[in-house]
């Protein structure tokens, strides 16, 4: 049955063709009288209108309750579009009217057209109609019937019920019983005699014209049997899709632009009478795209909105979806704060994903309310009385999600690319860029806290080739999540054009965070451009839970200098202090006990390694495993050169620990090369000073150019550039060594590893 009531903004039946009707009438005069009904008067009379069709071959059918058909009557219309036909009716009896073949002039373009697919009727004799209209909205109808599953659907009891039905949902007497006004030829004085029913019943069938050509403009190769299809659809469903609204809209605008009783104010009278702006552009829809559609259907007022990069998060779950799973609406604020809705229903949703975590699309080519739009949660009422907006002319990303549940304790699970939206082209032309593969998001579980890092790969139209990563390593995310596991960055693309910027907002969704929607924009001094939205969607299983497996390590000659000095350096602080060795080669550090030192590497005069779980030292426990140094030193000043340099090569390093305050996130092989440099007798760099001197450390190709005074006497070197920070020194007598504790700030997380260095000749 037609179910389409004024719930919705595009429930045009009712709303529509009424306000067009009253504009008539006040513009014209009033209106005439209402049509009679019961005028007995033979015979059956008609117009077939799909366009005024001449040539039509009109049948007339009685129908069993079974849909069988026994021919009755048949005519062939006049250059008008009408026939008559004989009333043999027999009272109570189901009959069809069909009509084939012929042509019409297209009412938008006026181009000459075959009548292609049948225009249909039904009604019961006996209700005292003598004149039926067939037309898109009668064929509508025919189709409410036709596609019953009962096998008596053509019984009088079903033709009746689906009669009342088209009534109440309408407001209107009949689907085909109603005198049809030409209102594009009509004059001044037939609409001034024509009823407000008569009025309202021909704009809704120019409507249905409208959309026909639309439908059609928009799929060439289709046909009309298609498009009546989807016009029916349009009527009877109940809930709102974008493709079909777009449709509609154009085709009423391209409609109403062929009107010659209208004047410019009653045209945007009535436009705003319905909810569109004043000055409306029909190629703002026929350009638009509808494409794609949710695997499953997406729950209203569930998922989360995702707001763009760089603005305040819009903490709101009131979220609305059509039946392809596209968001066509979403409240400015948290849920129940009594912030109106933005609305972009009026606007299609191209490249639609989504299930029931996540949604992902394009608002394209419409108008959209920013503002001012109020949505009745219980009934699903769409009011924009209010609404605030304007033309939307380009592509507008959206992503939304349900914020990941069921975390898991630990463990590490990886999120590569599977879906994005294409790229809209940017207000200034800017280039697009596109995300390609291996674009990843890796998740890391500490104590059931998500950690994240990505690494991002895009092309644009000529293939130039653009990344973007997170602080650090991949595999080691050290980025936390908000409390609606949403994280984000906005940050330059070092070979971007200059006044560019790009970020990107993201959210884990579904549950374990099996999956990531993204939010990715790019920005310019002169215009505001979108990018695109994507999903990410977990690649193999959960990688278990991070369990570190450190070496022994090996060390040389351990035989301590019992007289000699130490500086050690551990989780416990640093400090001048004899060292003794154990047996295995650990070096004796405040009662730890031995076998709790790892990744030993050095001899009795310098040497490094790393303590781990459990230790104390000092008999304070220890929560984390931390690196130690170790090395011989002169308390002398006079045993350091006054001038020159000297350099150090890395022999060696621990693996590079990444902590939280309680957890260890992870322990790889980071550091994979590294120098260390002594300027002595220069402090800072070039100006004389034989008691101090300059450090200069290099890690991975990062040299870190250490503060003056950071050699100090007893062949200590330390400096502290905020997020990075490294302290050690050299060995005593010939200086053949030398060690450095390597940290990094990460806030809240830190990363150190310890380093040994052999002089260079």
């Amino acid at each position: 049955m037609m179910t389409r009531c004024s719930r919705h903004f595009f429930g045009w039946l009712k709303l529509t063709s009424a306000a067009f009707a009253i504009t008539f009438i006040v513009a014209c005069g009033g209106g005439g009288s209402d049509v009679s009904e019961g005028v007995s008067a033979p015979p059956l009379t008609g117009q077939v209108v799909k366009g005024l069709t001449r040539g039509a071959t009109v049948n007339l059918f009685e129908l069993s309750s079974e849909g069988d058909k026994r021919p009755v009557a048949s005519k062939q219309t006049d250059s008008n579009g009408s026939f008559t036909i004989p009333n043999n009716l027999k009272e109570g009896i189901v009959y069809l009217f069909e009509a084939q073949g012929g042509e019409y002039n297209d009412e938008i373009d006026g181009m000459r057209t075959i009548l292609s697919a049948p225009l249909r009727t039904v009604f019961i004799a006996g209700n005292n109609e003598r004149h039926f209209t067939l037309s898109a909205i009668s064929e509508s109808f025919t189709k409410s019937i036709e596609n019953e599953v009962s096998a008596n659907k053509w019984s009088t009891a079903s033709v009746s019920a689906a009669l009342q039905q088209f009534r109440d949902s309408f407001s209107l007497r009949s689907p085909h019983g109603i005198k049809f006004i030409d209102i594009q030829k009509a004059t001044t004085d037939q609409i001034n005699n024509a009823s407000e029913e008569e009025l309202q019943f021909s704009f809704q069938v120019g409507f249905s014209a409208g959309f026909v050509h639309e439908f059609l403009k928009r799929r060439p190769g289709s046909n009309l049997t298609l498009a009546l299809e989807d016009y029916y659809s349009f009527l009877s469903t109940d809930s709102f899709d974008d493709r079909l609204n777009s449709i509609q809209t154009a085709g009423l605008v391209r409609f109403i632009d062929t009107l010659s009783l209208i004047s410019s104010t009653q045209r945007s009278s009535i436009y705003n009478q319905i909810g569109l702006p004043s000055e409306v552009d029909a190629n703002l829809f026929s350009s638009a795209e509808s494409t794609g559609s949710a695997v499953s259907a997406i729950p209203n007022w569930t998922l989360r909105y995702l707001s763009p990069p760089g603005i305040s998060t819009m903490p709101t779950t009131d979220t609305v979806f059509n039946d392809r799973g596209a968001l066509i609406a979403f409240r400015k604020g948290e849920v129940g704060n009594g912030v109106d809705f933005s609305f972009v229903g009026s606007s299609s949703v191209a490249e639609v994903s989504g299930d029931i975590d996540f949604s992902i699309g394009r608002w394209n080519y419409g108008y959209s309310y920013e503002d001012g739009v109020r949505i009745d949660r219980s009934t699903g009422d769409i009011n924009t009385s209010n609404r605030i907006g304007a033309p939307l002319r380009g592509g507008t990303v959206y992503a939304a999600g349900t914020p990941a549940t069921d975390l898991p304790v630990c463990g590490k699970i990886e999120l590569l690319l599977e879906e994005q939206t294409r790229p809209a082209t940017s207000f200034d032309g800017l280039s697009r860029l596109r995300l390609m593969n291996p674009s990843r998001i890796v998740v890391q579980f500490v104590n059931g806290a998500p950690l994240v890092s990505y690494d991002f790969s895009f092309s644009d139209e000529n293939g130039t080739l653009y990344s973007m990563s997170s602080i650090g390593d991949i595999d080691t995310p050290v980025q936390r999540v908000d409390s609606t596991m949403e994280f984000g960055s906005i940050s330059a693309i070092s070979n971007l054009p200059e006044r560019l910027s790009f970020g990107f907002r993201a959210m884990l969704v579904g549950a374990g965070s099996s999956k990531a929607v993204i939010r990715l924009e790019q920005n310019s001094r002169t215009a505001s451009s979108t990018g695109l939205a994507a999903v990410f969607k977990a690649s193999g299983a959960l990688q278990n839970c991070f369990t570190p497996t450190f070496s022994r390590g090996f060390v040389g000659s351990l035989i301590s200098d019992p007289t000699a000095y130490y500086n050690l350096r551990d989780a416990g602080g640093g400090g001048w202090s004899g060292l003794s060795f154990s047996s295995n080669g650990s070096p004796l550090i405040g009662g730890v006990n031995p076998d709790a030192i790892f990744e030993k590497s050095g001899n009795a005069i310098a040497g490094i390694g790393l303590m781990a779980l459990p230790y104390s030292i000092r008999s304070i426990p220890g929560y984390l495993p931390a690196v130690y140094t170790y090395h011989t030193g002169d308390i002398n000043f006079d045993d350091w050169p006054g001038s020159g340099s000297v350099n150090y090569e890395l022999i060696a390093s621990t693996p590079f620990l990444v902590t939280d305050p309680n957890v260890l996130i992870s322990a790889d092989r980071l550091i994979t090369s590294g120098n260390l440099r002594i300027y002595f007798g220069q402090s800072p760099l070039g100006s004389p000073n034989p008691d101090f001197g300059i450090c200069q450390l290099t890690v991975n190709g990062e040299v870190l150019s250490a503060a003056p005074e950071s050699f100090r006497p007893g062949g200590l070197c330390s400096a502290n550039f905020g997020s990075v920070s490294f302290d050690g020194g050299i060995s005593a007598g010939d200086h053949q060594f030398a060690v450095i504790r390597y940290r990094r700030d990460f806030s809240p997380f830190k990363g150190e590893a310890a380093l040994l260095f052999r002089r260079l000749p």
